[in-house]
């Protein structure tokens, strides 16, 4: 009878840390401007697959949380919430991600004017 409880138990557990799997990947992808296709591209792998690992209750084998970490520049420590996540000068928010993603978008005539607008600014308040 104990042996039933302590896998229950168990699985409670597992359970609980696999949900905490998908929402720290997703928080992480996320905080680092990519989508799921994106991710899914670097990591050789389909956006339906990133959707399941963040939102079912399955986590991915050991080789794949390995390509997680490096594919979103993280210690494997981090990606599994066994460390705090650090915050990198390089890291880029997500929401101007998003606008270069809209920038992509647009005629090449206006990508050139919003680069020229940008390094305008920069000139004028001397960042490089």
């Amino acid at each position: 009878m104990e042996n039933i409880y302590y896998n229950q138990l168990m699985n409670k557990r597992n359970t609980q840390a696999t949900i905490e799997f998908g929402k720290r990947l997703k928080k992480i992808r996320k905080k680092k401007g990519y989508t799921q296709k994106q991710l899914a591209r670097l990591m050789d792998t389909s956006q339906r697959m990133i959707a399941h690992y963040e939102t079912q209750y399955t986590r991915p084998p050991l080789d794949k949380i390995t390509a997680f970490a490096n594919a979103l520049s993280v210690s494997i420590e981090e990606f599994l919430g066994t460390a705090l996540l650090k915050e990198k000068q390089e890291d880029v928010s997500y929401k101007i991600m998003k606008k270069v993603r809209v920038i992509e978008k647009l005629p090449i005539r206006d990508q050139k004017a919003i680069f020229r607008l940008i390094n305008s600014l920069a000139e004028k308040n001397k960042v490089k």
